[in-house]
């Protein structure tokens, strides 16, 4: 059962990726597309997590989760030469596209032995919360 919901909510959380990617023209800094970069962190986040039923997939998960946790960790620097409109934009993508992702990491997180893969998780999830906030 626990499958399930993790499968529909990462249907949720790609369509919701989708949707916020379209909003993100307006966010290439140095030739880096940062709205492209995270889109493709979210789908593969979620297509990751959504393999995950025990320990074994999470286990097999965490070498990708971690590489996406570095490539969110990499962004930064692109993040913070964003102009305001840009910042802007970037927190609607992550606004939008990050719910549907922690409802999935909730799920995730109660299966018996999935435990390894928190750290990286919380990480990504802290940096994409902090990129979700508008600025003022």
């Amino acid at each position: 059962q626990a499958a399930t919901q993790a499968t529909e909510a990462a249907k949720t959380a790609v369509d919701a990726a989708q949707d916020a990617a379209q909003n993100a023209a307006s966010l290439v800094v140095g030739g880096v597309d940062v709205g492209a970069e995270l889109k493709g962190v979210f789908d593969k986040a979620t297509a990751t997590l959504s393999g995950i039923t025990d320990q074994a997939t999470a286990s097999s998960a965490l070498p990708t989760l971690q590489e996406l946790q570095t490539k969110v960790d990499g962004l930064t620097a692109q993040v913070d030469q964003l102009p305001a409109e840009g910042k802007k934009a970037l927190a609607g993508l992550v606004s939008a596209a990050l719910p549907p992702l922690k409802e999935l990491v909730a799920k995730v997180g109660a299966i018996s032995g999935a435990e390894s893969i928190k750290p990286a998780l919380d990480a990504m999830i802290g940096k994409l919360e902090t990129w979700a906030q508008a600025p003022a």
